[in-house]
């Protein structure tokens, strides 16, 4: 039986592949459980139902996927509130010469902090830079390009060329 456990947990903290399988294989024998004897049928795959409804499944949720977008929530809020008092703390104890986006795992993290940590990691494939000035968006490294596959700089860096951010690439009078 899976033991209960606070919803509030699964935003700080990464749970065992073990739980993750345990809890879903709760939930199929449940939803397939059939009779006494537990004959049930299997109408389809686990990966099916547990697609958005908008993709065509069931809608049902893959607890390992939420777990890490809980997480990744908390990282955004790292980079959006950087003077909340968690922001503070964490970023004296963890990355006090970097940023969130850029910091380590170190030695000796704490659980929480590693967990964060693959959530920042589910962060990274889906984030990128809005434009406005163009001064912090790296031309060359940072995902902020509308409208190309991966929103990056995919040439290589022709040589003598001196762009180091977005601003340098867009005329100041056309905005272009």
């Amino acid at each position: 039986m899976v033991q209960a456990i606070p919803a509030y947990a699964m935003v700080c903290f990464v749970f065992p592949k073990k739980f993750y399988t345990k809890l879903n294989s709760h939930i199929s024998n449940f939803w397939w459980g059939g009779d006494l004897e537990g004959k049930g049928v299997h109408w389809t795959n686990w990966g099916l139902l547990s697609m958005s409804k908008l993709e065509g499944g069931l809608g049902f949720r893959d607890f390992h996927k939420f777990n890490l977008a809980l997480l990744a929530r908390q990282g955004w809020r790292l980079v959006k509130y950087p003077q909340s008092f968690c922001a503070r703390i964490l970023k004296g104890i963890y990355f006090a010469h970097s940023n969130f986006m850029e910091a380590s795992k170190g030695q000796r993290a704490f659980w929480a902090w590693a967990s964060i940590l693959q959530g920042r990691d589910l962060l990274l494939q889906g984030i990128r830079w809005q434009v406005n000035s163009g001064t912090e968006a790296k031309f060359w490294e940072n995902k902020w390009i509308p409208y190309v596959p991966g929103f990056k700089v995919t040439s290589p860096k022709p040589r003598g060329n001196d762009f180091q951010t977005g601003c340098d690439a867009i005329d100041s009078m056309t905005k272009r």
